[in-house]
């Protein structure tokens, strides 16, 4: 059961990055009109400019807000919402390759995100770090309590 909510999450979110890097090829496209994509590469190019505007923007936000289940929610629920107001412009790049190849990276993912987490730096920096994060704005200083919080990720 609990894998099936993994696939449905990772559907929604894969959606959402879609949504999202619609929107920021939109405002790149203003900025440089010559530049056009093929529908070859339109999904791999959106999902990638997904994950820059989530970095980009968790990593502005985290100055002033935790990134906690709130921010996470109205983030996915936009893009979600931009995934429907561009999908003229995202479903005609859908063919069955790539719909395939989607579908094995979701599975695999949530396979994956199922295992025990048993790398050896896991509870030194990298939960604790999640921790910081999504429980309390970016305190200035830190890397004072150690430099591997001083460093980020996105």
């Amino acid at each position: 059961m609990i894998q099936l909510f993994v696939v449905f999450s990772l559907l929604l979110w894969a959606i959402s990055l879609t949504g999202l890097g619609c929107l920021a090829g939109q405002l790149i496209k203003i900025y440089y009109r010559d530049m056009e994509i093929t529908d070859d590469y339109k999904i791999c190019y959106y999902g990638i400019l997904g994950f820059i505007t989530i970095s980009v923007t968790g990593t502005i936000f985290n100055f002033f807000i935790p990134l906690g289940a709130a921010f996470s929610t109205i983030i996915l629920a936009g893009g979600i919402i931009l995934f429907f107001i561009y999908r003229k412009t995202i479903l005609p790049s859908f063919n069955r390759v790539n719909i395939l190849i989607i579908s094995l990276l979701l599975v695999y993912c949530s396979v994956m995100s199922l295992m025990n987490m048993d790398c050896y730096d896991t509870g030194l920096y990298h939960l604790p770090m999640i921790n910081w994060i999504t429980n309390s704005s970016l305190p200035f200083g830190l890397a004072n309590l150690h430099d591997r919080f001083g460093f980020n990720n996105s």
